[in-house]
């Protein structure tokens, strides 16, 4: 799957409609975009208002900018999607941390500092990328558990959490 399908998966995930959901950690959304990974992209604060006026076009700008700036063409076609999705949904901590765990259940010498940096992604090609993605994503579920526990409030978001891991899983 290349750049251009992946994302244009990512936004028909996430839908373009604005929302502003009290049980949403997020706050203001539309295509996934978040203000603060706005305000980052654009190099400067944004507003409610400016995502919500955010079109289909710049959506696909932003997701490009993360798509390279992440480096994502590092990683195995078969990874791609299931690592740039989890950036939508956890951040690219969030998922950088996933992935750490990820290589680390796997053997890999890699150190959990939530960022996918040279050494992570060295370490994802000494493992077969089908089980990585499958380990990577049963580590995203367990976390949508564990947020679920900790945050009773986000049991409003688990199964459409748990939706996108299946389509995830389903992929090869």
């Amino acid at each position: 799957m290349n750049r251009a399908q992946i994302i244009d998966l990512i936004l028909l995930d996430e839908g373009s409609v604005y929302t502003n959901r009290e049980d949403d950690f997020g706050g203001p959304t539309k295509f996934g975009i978040t203000i603060p990974a706005f305000s980052d992209f654009l190099g400067r604060k944004v507003t409610a208002e400016d995502i919500s006026h955010l079109n289909r076009e710049s959506a696909v700008l932003f997701y490009e900018s993360w798509y390279d700036n992440y480096k994502i063409d590092s990683y195995p076609e078969v990874f791609r999607h299931a690592f740039v999705d989890t950036v939508v949904i956890k951040g690219y901590g969030g998922a950088s941390g996933l992935l750490q765990k990820s290589l680390q259940f796997l053997g890999q010498p890699v150190k959990l500092d939530y960022d996918a940096g040279d050494k992570t992604r060295a370490a994802v090609k000494n493992v077969d990328a089908q089980l990585l993605k499958e380990v990577f994503l049963n580590e995203r579920e367990a976390n949508a558990h564990q947020i679920v526990k900790n945050y009773p409030s986000q049991i409003v978001n688990l199964q459409g959490w748990l939706n996108r891991i299946a389509r995830l899983r389903k992929q090869s």
